[in-house]
């Protein structure tokens, strides 16, 4: 069954992103996990994302 989300990208420059671990926010599917593959590193990087605020409400002091 496809769930119509992005699982994986790949181009010449950024090499090749997959998008691993959805989980829902506000409502909203977000990959909580990125492992990223290029040539320029030596092995595939990990990121995991452990809080996400879809939205949230913004000051002018948050952009000083």
């Amino acid at each position: 069954m496809e769930s119509g989300l992005k699982v994986k990208t790949e181009s010449a420059t950024a090499g090749e992103i997959e998008y691993l671990a959805y989980k829902e926010f506000d409502g909203v599917k977000i990959p909580t996990t990125l492992s990223v593959k290029t040539p320029q590193l030596p092995a595939a990087m990990q990121m995991t994302m452990t809080n996400v605020e879809v939205n949230p409400t913004l000051t002018d002091a948050d952009f000083e």
